[in-house]
């Protein structure tokens, strides 16, 4: 760090500490209440950040301590081995860059304005106290520091001067009274490790003049000088401080019961598709802050902020900050419910585990991932129905009930530290699906209504906290009693956790198989129009269809062969409820049984007397030996063969015909599988397929 740049920071930062030591107020906290002030100064040049971090540290302990000790998270990104994971893939003997290289460097550390004695090591800053703080009294420890960002795709660093910086400065570690300890675990690859008490934070951050940074809390343009400007980021109650910042970003922006919700992404080349990402992001985002807030509490923050980044991996949860991976319009074509939208969802349902209802993340990830899978899972099941492919049924109680009697996962106990995850299909199974289970088990058991006042309590006694499973236990019997409680902690510190009091029904089964044609035929007809399938999904849709079949068939063998078809329509059915399903003979039809439902017609118009009447209205034109249509004219004998249209006589309803000149033929049947909307077979089996 430069004399010239220090000299500037320490004149600002006393100017700094004046104008908000009237504003501030420091939380208390159980252990140590923390107040932060910062005075940064960002080098776009250099992708560093000098820094002046002040922290005030208040006693509330009962005892004196001689040793302050921070985190140096942003360490961990001095190496591949250590960084978190989906920084980038490591080729085998792959040595890291120069630019991929992230530092925080501790240059002077003072304690009361008097020189301390310090150590740096293993993501660890160790600082001496000249005396032991008493209960209830005060430290201003100063910290100059400076940081290189690293280049690349993780959680802290920056691509394409679009720059994050998460787990980035010197944060308090948690001391633990019981065992006279500081919390000294390093930032694990697999999950997360952040561990702190909430603390209120006034940072003052010098950027480029065009840059538009984000951060938790709120942002304050202050003056700008010549290309560059200051910003001030205010936030209280909150356990870690993030800043998102860009010259390329653009925002939108909505309230929900007084919080502003916004939504940023980066504009470049393809800006129309990162604005219509960000767009249903932010529209998901609001509805899952309302629905969250009425499940479990209110939302405790005024804003909230949804940030594209080039993120790899998925998305990462921060105090009111998300941070959210490159957006790509054709991302909310690939499912049904899109990874993007629900990795929003989930990222929203960590506001209130992790954010407001802290825990020890690296010990008790449970606490934090297991319950916000299961909030995701929930919003889904109550927003989008309970068969829908991202709610509970389906996405968790379906495969993973029986995880543990199918694989050899290991750690098998669900109450597990992140150290004890090797791999991160097993981290994911214990954690985001069978830790999600729990919760379902606990609402199986105790019913919706008392499982949401177990919810809202737990919220409500942790709030700005930081819980435990045992603190989430003791929730669990004072509202449902012990056996609950003892049945929930043996599921969490088990070794096998097969619930089948989860385990799903025929009924349910069915409904599954039911959304998921939905889901597979409505996905086929917005990408190629109608098909064949397209009335099968008017009645998974919980639409009426009518088979109309010919009533003047006399011939035993011709009635068994119309009834064999009849059959094999039913079957290509199924999933569409029997009561939905209406059958009659063409002379019982009335003209608003065409007018009000979905048509199928069966035979030809000499022997189907409704599809006869109804035949000029339709795109296909049929004699005993022709067929003629728009491009169409097929002259044979014995031509049958099927196609689909709008309905003449409603156009929000379809009309199916099966057709043939001759006898009833026995190879004709609904075909699911095709994308053509009208098939016509003729001798010698010669086919025609297309689309009217």
């Amino acid at each position: 760090m430069k004399i010239k740049n220090l000299k500037k920071i320490n004149a600002l930062f006393i100017a700094f500490l004046i104008v908000f030591s009237f504003k501030s107020v420091v939380v208390k906290a159980e252990g140590l209440s923390v107040q932060y002030n910062m005075d940064l100064i960002f080098n776009q040049k250099e992708k560093a950040l000098d820094g002046v971090e002040n922290v005030v540290v208040t006693n509330n302990l009962n005892k004196e301590i001689g040793q302050i000790v921070f985190h140096l998270y942003a360490d961990s990104y001095n190496d591949y081995d250590t960084q978190p994971l989906f920084t980038r893939p490591k080729k085998q003997d792959e040595k890291i860059t120069k630019e991929e290289i992230g530092d925080i460097k501790i240059n002077k550390v003072l304690v009361d304005g008097k020189e301390a004695k310090y150590t740096e090591n293993s993501q660890i800053l160790k600082i001496n106290l000249n005396e032991t703080l008493k209960k209830n009294e005060k430290i201003q420890v100063y910290i100059e520091f400076k940081l290189k960002i690293p280049m690349g795709t993780g959680r802290l660093g920056y691509t394409n001067e679009v720059y994050s910086l998460t787990n980035w400065y010197p944060i308090l570690s948690m001391y633990n009274e019981k065992e006279d300890k500081w919390d000294e675990n390093p930032f694990h690859k697999i999950g997360e490790s952040n561990y702190s008490d909430v603390a209120n934070y006034n940072v003052k951050i010098k950027v480029p003049k065009n840059f538009i940074v984000a951060s938790t809390g709120k942002e304050k343009e202050d003056e700008i000088k010549k290309d560059e400007k200051t910003v001030i980021l205010t936030a209280e109650n909150v356990r870690d401080f993030v800043v998102i910042m860009s010259p390329h970003f653009g925002v939108m922006s909505k309230e929900i019961d007084g919080i502003k919700v916004n939504s940023y992404y980066i504009k470049d080349k393809d800006s129309k598709g990162q604005s219509k990402c960000a767009e249903q992001i932010l529209n998901i985002a609001v509805d899952a802050v309302k629905f969250f807030s009425h499940e479990f509490g209110k939302y405790p923050y005024e804003e909230l902020d949804i940030m594209e980044t080039y993120l790899a991996g998925g998305a990462m949860e921060y105090p009111q900050i998300i941070q959210m991976g490159k957006y790509e319009d054709f991302m909310l074509e690939m499912e049904d419910i899109p990874f993007l939208l629900e990795a929003a969802v989930h990222e929203v349902g960590h506001q209130w585990w992790y954010v407001t209802v802290g825990n020890n993340e690296f010990k008790e990830p449970f606490l934090d991932e297991s319950f916000t899978s299961f909030s995701t899972a929930y919003y889904f099941e109550k927003t989008q129905g309970e068969y829908s492919s991202k709610a509970i049924k389906r996405d968790l109680r379906e495969i993973y009930v029986y995880i543990d009697e199918m694989s050899n996962i290991e750690p098998k106990k669900i109450a597990s530290s992140v150290d004890n995850f090797k791999e991160m299909y097993e981290y994911n199974t214990a954690i985001y699906k069978k830790g999600a289970l729990v919760l379902e088990d606990l609402r199986n058991r105790v019913g919706e209504e008392k499982f949401r006042e177990i919810m809202q309590e737990y919220f409500k006694k942790f709030k700005f906290k930081n819980s435990t499973i045992e603190g989430f236990l003791q929730v669990i019997e004072e509202k449902s009693g012990k056996d609950i409680k003892e049945h929930i902690k043996k599921a969490l510190n088990g070794d096998k956790y097969v619930p089948k009091n989860l385990e799903l029904d025929e009924e349910d089964n069915k409904k599954i198989r039911k959304e998921e044609k939905k889901v597979s035929f409505s996905k086929k007809e917005k990408d190629i129009g109608m098909s064949m399938t397209s009335i099968i999904l008017r009645g998974l849709n919980d639409e009426k269809i009518i088979i109309i079949k010919p009533s003047n068939i006399i011939d035993s063998k011709e009635k068994s062969k119309l009834d064999d078809l009849y059959n094999s329509i039913k079957e290509s059915l199924y999933g569409v409820d029997d009561n939905l399903i209406i059958v009659k003979e063409d002379k019982e039809v009335k003209e608003e049984d065409i007018k009000n439902n979905n048509v199928i017609f069966l035979g030809n118009p000499e022997n189907n007397k409704v599809f006869n009447d109804n035949l000029k209205d339709l795109p296909i034109k049929l004699t005993k030996n022709e067929v003629n249509g728009k491009n169409i004219r097929i002259k044979d004998e014995d031509i049958r063969g099927a196609f689909i249209c709008n309905n003449p006589k409603n156009k929000n309803k379809l009309v199916l015909t099966l057709f043939w000149t001759g006898k009833v033929p026995e190879d004709i049947k609904l075909d699911i599988e095709t994308p053509d909307n009208i098939i016509i077979k003729m001798k010698e089996n010669r086919y025609y397929r297309g689309r009217i």
